[in-house]
C-alpha cells in the first residue's frame, strides 16, 4: 500500500469520538446523494448514458487509533482512497470545496444495525418526531448534524484526475459528523452561510490538520480546518473549466 505526501454536547463529542474514527476506518460512509443527472460523453467509440449515479468518489479518512486503515497507516493522518497518506498527523494539507451540504442524522449507536433517518429540513424531522434535545438523546429519536463534503486535494499523478499548474489534483468525499462535525464541518458551514464563502464554496482553501485529544479515558484524534488562502483568478479559471460541476 502507497504513501506519500459534564453531560453536554462537548461530552457528547468526547465519548463518541473514538469509535466514530473507528467507523471512518473500517466501513464506506453513504455517498452525498445527488440527483441523477444525464452527463455529457465526448470519448469516440464510446456509447453510454451516463449519469451521476455512475460517479464514484473516493474518500478521505482521518486515521484512527484502531480499524483497518490503522493497520497501514499512521493514527493522525489523513488517507486518501485508502491507499495515499496525504498528510501526516504533523502536518496540515490544503483542501477546496466543491460541493457541501449540511444534514441531520438519526444518532444510531455504533455496532448498532439499522439504516440511520437522514433530514435536510429539520423541520420535516420535526413533524415525524426527532428531535435534538440532547437532555433526551437515548429515546431513538435524536438528531445530530453531518457535513457531506466533496473536496479537491492535491495526490499523486497515478491517482489524479486533474492536473494544473504542474500539480495533480482529485476529488474526494468527505464526511463530518460529531467530532468532525464541531471542528471542522461547523466552520465550512458557517462560512457557506454567511462568511468568506458566502457567494460560492469553492473560492478559497481551507487549512487541514488532526488534533489529539484526550476526554477521561478516551483519546482520540480530530480534524482541524482552518481558513486558508482565497483563489487567484487563474485556479478559480481552471476549476471553473475543469472541475465544477456543470
Amino acid at each position: 500500500m502507497k504513501k506519500s505526501f459534564s453531560k453536554n454536547k462537548e461530552e457528547e463529542n468526547v465519548v463518541d469520538a473514538e469509535v466514530e474514527e473507528t467507523a471512518v476506518a473500517t466501513q464506506e460512509e453513504a455517498q452525498v446523494e445527488q440527483a441523477r443527472k444525464v452527463l455529457p460523453t465526448t470519448s469516440r467509440g464510446f456509447s453510454a448514458v451516463v449519469t451521476t449515479e455512475d460517479i464514484e468518489t473516493p474518500y478521505l479518512s482521518l486515521v484512527g487509533k484502531t480499524g483497518d486503515l490503522s493497520d497501514e497507516f499512521e493514527a493522525g493522518s489523513f488517507v486518501y482512497n485508502k491507499q495515499l497518506e496525504v498528510c501526516s498527523k504533523k502536518d496540515s494539507f490544503n483542501i477546496t470545496l466543491i460541493g457541501f451540504e449540511r444534514i441531520y442524522v438519526e444518532d444510531i449507536p455504533f455496532g448498532e444495525e439499522g439504516t440511520p433517518a437522514k433530514f435536510k429540513d429539520i423541520n420535516e424531522a420535526f413533524a415525524q418526531g426527532f428531535h435534538t434535545d440532547w437532555d433526551r438523546k437515548d429515546d431513538g429519536k435524536y438528531l445530530i448534524q453531518q457535513g457531506n463534503a466533496i473536496v479537491l486535494l492535491e495526490v499523486d499523478e497515478e491517482l489524479s484526475e486533474f492536473s494544473h499548474d504542474g500539480k495533480h489534483y482529485a476529488l474526494a468525499a468527505w464526511t463530518l459528523k460529531k467530532t468532525g462535525w464541531t471542528n471542522a464541518g461547523k466552520k465550512m458551514f458557517n462560512a457557506c452561510r454567511k462568511g468568506w464563502l458566502s457567494k460560492a464554496v469553492h473560492l478559497g482553501t481551507w487549512e487541514i490538520s488532526s488534533k489529539y485529544e484526550t476526554g477521561g479515558e478516551f483519546k482520540y484524534y480530530h480534524p482541524v480546518a482552518k481558513k486558508g488562502e482565497l483563489h487567484n483568478e487563474e485556479f478559480l479559471q481552471f476549476l471553473e473549466d475543469e472541475v465544477l460541476p456543470n
